[in-house]
């Protein structure tokens, strides 16, 4: 160890002392008034471990790989740093270079880390992230799920996939980094311990700002980003939904509103992104000033010092500092990204409160018996009931309601709904009936002589007719009901875009399949049907 003068010893004694005395209150105080983790953070803390215990083995393997590539790294850039300290000084050996190449070559060839990675970690946690989101839907209520399109459920599992891996994935960075940190602070170690435990310091304090003051403010930047970017989406889907309208008017030069409206989202959307960007910007400059004060001081302490230090220690030292810059800064890019993916994480959050979210309740009492079903107290007998009212009485509604609060009788009903978001276009029409159910070719043979498509079921339709697809689902509400072997079908306008004949060859096809089964409809066509039915008014069964 060197020695250094008098007064720059007191110097950064005290100035040390009052570091750690900083440091001693900074900690007290933030245990002291820790506050319980946000429901956000809680929960994504309980599914991180549960998938880091699931995959303990695959991270042992990890780990080692990481420990044997931030050594060979460690040494590689202890190497570098000598080797370029010597050329400073007009030293040149060749022995050192040869061996400093050797390491390069080394550091590539073990590079491997991110493809070990994805296999035996990443890739395996996406699956189950993916798999653990679909079963998360079936918690919460139906009812509220018909307010999110595929699009948007989409984005929230990306998004709850992103919060999961981001852990794991950004551990190799940062774990190499921390590894280079403590290859630098050695290097300046061997002019004074001291200076190195001044590093330590500011290494400190540079994980204080970053890690335990941003992760809170950015769960609150999540939020409002989330809710912002659903406002956005929205209204930027209601106006493209016009779109036609507008190639329209358009072409004829008839001036409408749809490029104001996407100009004036846009630039609301741009502002907001810039205000959310100030805040990470300010840390940014926060850390960099840190990182410089840091380097700024050690050289100081180096210039006061300069008679009393060899020449071949400076440049090492002084090599080591610039290194601890990059470190932190390449330390603050992947920190960054880990904590704006966790708090995406309040994206999926929000999903199953909404899920969960209670709704108006229609009352809408179901109860099967042996000749067929009871609803709110009023009989229905196996066959065809037609439920009839006005149009806008709320019959799609109740029929709705009632499926959704049978929950417990779902294994024996079937429902058609009205709408539907499925895509049909360039599929074979048997793959569209089983979709992702058991395939079962006796009863898919069935449901297909039952819906009257006069197509080969085995070739693709590129682009169904309005009535093929009605059919379609039709056909998939016929195949669902007889694997569960339903006693309850339900019908919200069958009818739709199909012909009268037609309609009436498949209700006959539908009740000689199910013939004690109760088959609960509603319809346009009127009683202007040639099969047999019962009829009940809405507003006699709703209560």
């Amino acid at each position: 160890m060197y020695a250094v003068t008098q007064p720059s010893i007191i110097n950064i004694d005290i100035f040390i002392q009052c570091l750690i005395a900083f440091i001693s209150i900074d900690i007290f105080s933030y245990h002291r008034n820790k506050s319980e983790p946000s429901k956000s953070y809680s929960d994504y803390w309980k599914e991180l471990a549960f998938y880091l215990k699931k995959y303990k083995l695959n991270i042992c393997f990890i780990g080692f790989t990481i420990l044997c590539t931030t050594i060979v790294s460690s040494i590689t850039q202890f190497q570098q740093i000598h080797f370029v300290s010597n050329l400073y000084l007009g030293k040149v050996s060749y022995y050192d270079l040869s061996i400093l190449t050797v390491l390069f070559l080394l550091q590539i060839v073990m590079n491997k880390l991110g493809i070990f990675m994805d296999i035996y970690l990443i890739n395996p946690i996406k699956k189950d992230t993916r798999v653990h989101f679909m079963n998360e839907l079936t918690k919460g209520k139906l009812e509220n799920l018909e307010n999110y399109s595929e699009s948007e459920l989409k984005i929230i599992m990306d998004k709850k996939k992103d919060a999961i891996i981001a852990g794991p994935k950004g551990l190799q960075r940062i774990s190499m980094q921390i590894i280079n940190i403590i290859v630098n602070t050695i290097s300046i170690s061997t002019i004074s311990v001291k200076l190195a435990l001044h590093v330590m310091i500011f290494t400190y304090f540079y994980f204080r700002l970053i890690c335990w003051n941003k992760l809170k403010e950015n769960e609150k930047l999540e939020k409002d980003r989330s809710d912002k970017f659903d406002y956005f989406c929205n209204k930027t889907n209601y106006i493209l939904q016009d779109s036609l309208t507008f190639y329209q008017f358009d072409n004829i030069k008839f001036k409408t509103n749809h490029v104001e409206k996407i100009e004036e989202i846009t630039e609301e959307r741009n502002k907001f992104i810039k205000t959310s960007r100030y805040s990470w910007e300010r840390y940014y400059q926060l850390i960099e000033l840190l990182a410089k004060i840091n380097w700024l001081i050690v050289t100081i302490q180096l210039c006061l010092d300069i008679k009393n230090i060899p020449k071949e220690k400076i440049s090492i030292v002084l090599s080591a500092c610039t290194h601890l810059c990059w470190n932190f800064n390449w330390i603050s890019d992947s920190m960054s990204k880990i904590i704006t993916d966790i708090a995406s994480y309040e994206s999926f959050v929000k999903l199953k409160n909404k899920l969960n979210k209670e709704v108006e309740t229609i009352y809408a009492n179901l109860e099967f018996n042996d000749y067929g079903v009871t609803i709110n107290g009023h009989d229905i007998q196996n066959g065809f009931t037609q439920l009839t009212g006005k149009s806008g009485s709320g019959k799609t509604t109740f029929l709705k309601k009632l499926f959704y609060q049978s929950r417990k009788y779902w294994n024996k009903i079937a429902i058609l709904y009205q709408s539907s978001r499925q895509e049909f276009n360039n599929k074979n029409p048997y793959d569209l009936i089983v979709g992702f159910l058991e395939y079962n070719e006796e009863y898919l043979m069935k449901v297909y002589q039952c819906i009257e498509l006069e197509k080969n079921g085995a070739l693709e339709l590129p682009k169904p007719s309005g009535g093929e697809v009605q059919k379609l689902r039709i056909g998939q509400a016929l195949y669902q009901a007889l694997l569960i072997d339903a006693k309850f079908i339900i019908l919200d306008e069958p009818d739709n875009n199909i012909d009268l004949n037609t309609f009436n060859k498949i209700m006959v096809n539908i009740i000689n399949l199910f013939p004690k089964s109760v088959i609960l409809y509603t319809t346009h066509k009127g009683e202007v049907v040639n099969f047999d039915f019962n009829k009940i008014d809405i507003n006699s069964i709703k209560k």
